[in-house]
């Protein structure tokens, strides 16, 4: 008897959703356009957030101190910057470390960086500091910049407030788009479920009098929201499937240096976020539409 109920229930719902086929159509579509947004965004976002940790990783203060300098006022300022709010790591480099360094970074070359300095190190002794967020960056090097035996500070100022600023505005914009495809969604599915109402006030007007319950009425216009979800989450699948491929192919063969979330292991779990977020959004459409247009 319940099988029978929910077959019909969902036979149903097909038959409302071809009756209006271009507010269907509609419907679908615009969930579909809202969740490839949103697959898009959150594609972006991740991928911008993995590059952004790639890249932080590499985001250092380096402040080169003054020559010569003095061991005992060199190990003050090490502890100083270990007990530094934000500060995650401190690495003190001697110019002797550093000359090797670019002595092995030269290796490839004719040049022989020791040699060629006849014996003398111009280089100076350094602290290499990792901060746990690019934000903080500038306001650990401008504090350096104050110190006596600080000479430069190097930090890549432009870069990291660039970095900054575009995952601020990012999340606003992005955040922005969606919450209006999102009441377009919910809009349209509320106008499509109206029209099924009203189309069928005879029907639901003898259903009452035969002492149909309210949950009996109510589930074909559920179904048919959820319905219209779940195709709207198959076709914006099938957009992101498509197009992350073609794109992550394009940039992992000619810009491989850029991190980027393989398909295999994203897009399975977006299409059944998608799938699952398209089901709510169309139950949550055809929920406003009963409320307000089913008086039961």
């Amino acid at each position: 008897m319940f099988l029978t109920k929910i077959k019909y229930t969902i036979r149903d719902s097909f038959r409302q959703i071809t009756r209006h086929k271009l507010l269907s159509f509609l419907t679908i579509f615009t969930i579909a356009i809202t969740l490839t947004i949103f697959s898009v965004a959150s594609l972006v976002g991740l991928n911008s957030y993995n590059a952004s940790k790639s890249i932080e990783d590499q985001l250092r203060v380096v402040a080169f101190l003054k020559q010569p300098s003095s061991p005992e006022k060199n190990m003050d300022l090490l502890n100083q910057l270990e007990k530094t709010e934000h500060v995650e790591n401190v690495e003190y480099i001697s110019k002797e470390e550093a000359l090797k360094t670019l002595d092995e970074q030269m290796k490839d070359t004719e040049v022989n960086v020791t040699e060629s300095l006849n014996g003398e190190n111009p280089l100076p002794d350094s602290f290499r500091i990792t901060v746990d967020q690019p934000e903080n960056i500038e306001a650990i090097a401008k504090t350096l910049e104050g110190n006596a035996i600080v000479d430069s500070v190097k930090y890549g100022q432009d870069l990291v407030e660039n970095m900054v600023s575009f995952n601020k505005s990012a999340a606003v914009v992005g955040s922005l788009i969606i919450v209006l495809l999102v009441l377009a969604t919910l809009f349209l599915i509320n106008i499509t479920i109206q029209l099924t109402v009203n189309n069928r006030k005879d029907e639901i007007q003898i259903m009452k009098l035969v002492g149909a319950k309210n949950s009996f009425i109510r589930m074909p216009f559920f179904i048919e929201g959820m319905i219209l979800g779940a195709f709207g989450a198959i076709l914006a699948g099938l957009f992101v499937y498509w197009g992350y491929e073609h794109i992550y192919s394009y940039i992992t063969s000619n810009l491989p240096f850029l991190p980027l979330f393989n398909t295999n292991y994203m897009m399975p779990i977006l299409v059944i976020f998608n799938l699952i977020l398209g089901i709510i959004l169309g139950a949550l459409g055809s929920s406003f539409a009963v409320k307000k247009h089913l008086k039961i």
